[in-house]
């Protein structure tokens, strides 16, 4: 097996949520909030380490209809990562705060960038690796009523064949998100094959990570 890092695809969360100084809107939120009570997981989620919350049917949108095409969430400070069959969302948030002590409006603005990969297999099957003890219960859902309980995490999920031959492995390291595709002997990397929504500008930097401004 051919292991190829092509780390220059990966976009991750540390400098991510610098750039949202960058973002000028980018779309709308990808999914309504939900209700999670910190008594009844095992740790509060702002202490929680970079893992892959799976969707168990919690993820909705603002309609409360459940969005399927989210396969596994992921959060770090003000960014929030829904990993689908055949890219990424990443949705920003940034706070104003109350302009004076006498105003009731506070103003949240959401910014999101895509990430797809064109042409790939929609439907691939999808492997969870290195579970984690970390897990969350969800209430107050439409369409769960008695609730969706003991959702699990993970450190690592592998979507096979997203193209022929090649897998998309999907991890996190030192607090940071990665993915790696990992091509087969006799599979052609060439069908691999990027598209960025909600940015103007790319930027492939030394290291070979990837800056996107819009």
């Amino acid at each position: 097996m051919n292991r190829r890092n092509l780390q220059f695809t990966g976009i991750y969360l540390q400098w991510l949520a610098l750039l949202l100084v960058l973002f000028t809107g980018i779309g709308g939120p990808l999914w309504g909030h939900v209700v999670t009570t910190n008594e009844e997981v095992v740790a509060p989620a702002d202490e929680a380490p970079l893992l892959f919350m799976e969707n168990a049917g919690q993820v909705t949108n603002s309609d409360g209809v459940v969005r399927a095409d989210i396969l596994f969430l992921a959060r770090q400070g003000g960014v929030k990562v829904a990993i689908k069959a055949n890219g990424l969302s990443y949705q920003f948030e940034k706070h104003k705060a109350l302009e004076s002590p006498f105003s009731d409006e506070a103003t949240v603005t959401i910014y999101r960038l895509d990430l797809e990969l064109l042409n790939a297999n929609p439907t691939p099957v999808v492997e969870r690796t290195k579970p984690h003890p970390y897990f969350e219960n969800y209430y107050n859902i439409a369409s769960a009523p008695e609730g969706i309980l003991g959702v699990r995490a993970y450190e690592q999920i592998t979507l096979r064949e997203v193209y022929p031959g090649i897998d998309w492995v999907i991890y996190t390291r030192d607090g940071q998100m990665k993915y790696d595709f990992v091509v087969q002997p006799g599979a052609d990397p060439a069908q691999i094959r990027l598209r960025y929504s909600g940015s103007t500008d790319l930027q492939l930097n030394a290291d070979g990570s990837v800056m996107a401004q819009t």
